[in-house]
């Protein structure tokens, strides 16, 4: 186990000079722009490069069309790490990725910015266990009272129920869904629920949760592509039937799957987890 202070760097290892830096290798795309992997030519750090272009651009000079960012490099993604600890992520790791995660949602959500498409490729892990929320391409702000959003975001496997139904008034309580499906898939190294449309996808969660009803969520009925003649299914009665090998005080954090936005755990969501606080090395 590694604290994170192992992986302090100081200001010399990074350079605003262009010319400091070395592109090495292709890593990926993102919403707005390509990444590299690269190396600091003088400290020999290696980083990532963000590769954007500006077809427009206001109130900055620049001397060409393209700018680099020069970010922290982060080895791989929670997806890959969980493949590697493949079948099951030991339970250390386990609860200092999630608390991780749900400390960097708890900052985001007090900044008023949610996510929007929180699944495992999106956390990035470094060789300290240090895990990181990236890919903001379709992060919103959000205030109260609410307004309208687009409910067509978030990756399938890992989009609430609302958003399946049309919903377009909705706030953070969308990202606990998300994280709620990525600590079931960390535990049983399995996408909870993986639908191959979007009505199969929200079958696939009443099949587990139920099939709701006003009763259990107000809403529900008026929702635009709610429907009165889904089939009707009753929940599972115990969670550790569907995601195997969960613990008692794990199953805690299930409640962030709960088909009405007020019941997901908002509360103390470190607070119920915090025995992971510890960084645990991932590598």
């Amino acid at each position: 186990m590694n604290s994170s202070s192992d992986d302090d760097s100081s200001d010399s290892d990074f350079s605003d000079q262009p010319d400091c830096y070395k592109r090495l290798c292709h890593i990926g795309e993102g919403t707005y722009g390509v990444v590299y992997k690269g190396i600091n030519v003088k400290s020999k750090r290696v980083v990532a490069m963000k590769k954007i272009k500006f077809d427009e651009l206001l109130n900055l000079c620049v001397e060409r069309d393209r700018i680099y960012l020069i970010l922290e490099y982060m080895q791989c993604d929670l997806k890959q790490v969980m493949n590697d600890y493949y079948p099951r992520l030991p339970s250390k790791i386990t609860k200092s990725l999630m608390w991780q995660l749900l400390k960097a949602l708890s900052y985001c959500h007090l900044k008023r910015i949610m996510h929007r498409d929180l699944k495992p490729q999106n956390l990035l892990v470094n060789e300290f266990g240090i895990l990181k929320v990236a890919d903001f391409g379709l992060a919103r702000s959000f205030s109260l009272p609410c307004r309208t959003y687009s409910h067509d975001v978030v990756t399938l496997w890992y989009r609430p129920p609302e958003l399946l139904l049309g919903c377009e008034f909705y706030g953070a309580s969308i990202d606990l869904w998300s994280a709620g499906c990525i600590f079931a898939e960390m535990i049983c190294n399995e996408p909870l629920f993986c639908g191959d449309s979007e009505i199969d996808q929200l079958f696939k969660i009443f099949q587990i949760l139920g099939t709701p009803n006003a009763v259990v969520w107000p809403e529900f009925p008026n929702l635009p592509d709610s429907s009165s003649e889904f089939p009707f299914w009753t929940s599972v009665k115990d969670l550790k039937s569907v995601v195997r090998g969960i613990s008692n005080s794990e199953k805690e954090l299930l409640q962030m799957l709960k088909h009405r936005l007020e019941n997901r755990l908002r509360e103390a969501l470190t607070e119920k987890y915090n025995c992971g606080k510890d960084v645990a090395s991932a590598s």
